[in-house]
């Protein structure tokens, strides 16, 4: 298959550029493989769908989230010409930072950025293990040009990265961009889950600036997916397995914990006993792909011809999310990292 079959129209104006102050009054597209149906919810409403299903067709679920927190990656740096903004990120093998280029490229679905500033290649060689320490003291988070007006609102926040750019449950530092498929989940909303008696492990998988490259190649088997850096402790591991076991369905939070989670399954398991396991995940999951452990995915709203999409495609059905996508345009869902969400049961 082809990247060009993962094409649709999206109006800029669909773009979400603020956060929501109720994050449980998100939208939630709604997606039943089985009945192939599409229908519309809120955030608020997921304890309450899959206690549903539950009770009506025996179906209890565990959720995996990621709960890896954004970090400062873009510094201002002085080069020829005067100072220039250059965003930064992280071999996910070596650990070595590298400037990637201008900060609103880098993570813009639809853009390639490439650095040119040598001044940035010379800090990034003379901090080779204290990046991470420069970055927190002097940076601030990178963000996509649609959401460039934040800035100041970035700026005025104390906190290294703020909550809005974030999940209710970041806690480990080290993405450019939030692992946004639970951006809309409150506090509220997991509590009631919990009540509900839906399991919850928590894994980290690390957004790099690969999550968002535009594809260069035309056919699906042609693209090359490179890693970025997971790590799913031996609690999570043994959790995770348990529900399986138990017969319960595994929801992944995010194309990243789905990512993870299908890497592992393909390289080997969690283990028995599981013992946990750290990497680097490279798995880019097209059509093709069996999944083994993640049965649904709650996930945000994604750009056309992306490896996103193409994964969310690959679990749900093309049609089926096509499908859905032209009744979200319609209904005037909103798109991208602090847009709205959608679930695929």
């Amino acid at each position: 298959m082809r990247f060009d079959d993962y094409f649709f129209d999206l109006p800029q104006d669909l773009i979400a550029r603020q956060p929501l102050a109720d994050r449980d009054q998100a939208r939630l597209l709604v997606l039943d493989r089985a009945a192939d149906t599409v229908q519309h919810a809120r955030v608020g409403d997921l304890p309450a769908i899959l206690a549903q299903r539950a009770e009506w067709l025996g179906e209890r679920w565990h959720v995996v989230m990621n709960e890896s927190r954004v970090m400062p990656s873009t510094l201002e740096v002085q080069d020829v010409g005067g100072p220039r903004r250059v965003a930064f990120g992280r071999d996910p093998g070596t650990q070595r930072w590298a400037p990637l280029g201008d900060p609103m490229d880098v993570v813009h679905p639809q853009r390639v950025a490439r650095n040119t500033s040598a001044a940035a290649a010379r800090i990034a060689e003379a901090n080779p293990y204290s990046m991470s320490q420069l970055l927190a003291e002097d940076g601030q988070i990178t963000l996509p040009r649609y959401l460039a007006h934040l800035e100041d609102v970035v700026r005025a926040d104390p906190s290294p990265s703020p909550a809005f750019y974030n999940t209710v449950y970041a806690r480990v530092e080290g993405s450019v961009a939030p692992p946004s498929g639970g951006i809309n989940l409150s506090h509220g909303t997991l509590g009631a889950l919990a009540g509900a008696g839906v399991g919850q492990s928590r894994i980290v998988h690390h957004v790099g600036a690969v999550t968002f490259r535009h594809p260069t190649v035309e056919r699906l088997d042609a693209h090359r997916m490179e890693g970025e850096r997971f790590a799913i402790s031996q609690r999570a591991a043994q959790d995770i397995g348990a529900a399986k076991d138990a017969g319960r369905r595994i929801l992944a939070v995010g194309t990243t914990s789905t990512r993870a989670l299908e890497y592992v399954a393909a390289t080997g398991g969690l283990g028995r006993p599981a013992t946990g396991r750290v990497g680097v995940a490279d798995l880019f999951i097209t059509p093709e792909h069996q999944f083994k452990l993640v049965d649904g995915l709650l996930t945000g709203l994604h750009a056309p011809r992306t490896t996103l999409f193409v994964l969310v495609c690959s679990l749900a059905g093309r049609d089926l999310v096509l499908r859905a996508y032209e009744e979200a345009k319609a209904r005037r869902y909103r798109w991208y990292t602090l847009g709205d969400s959608m679930l695929v049961l």
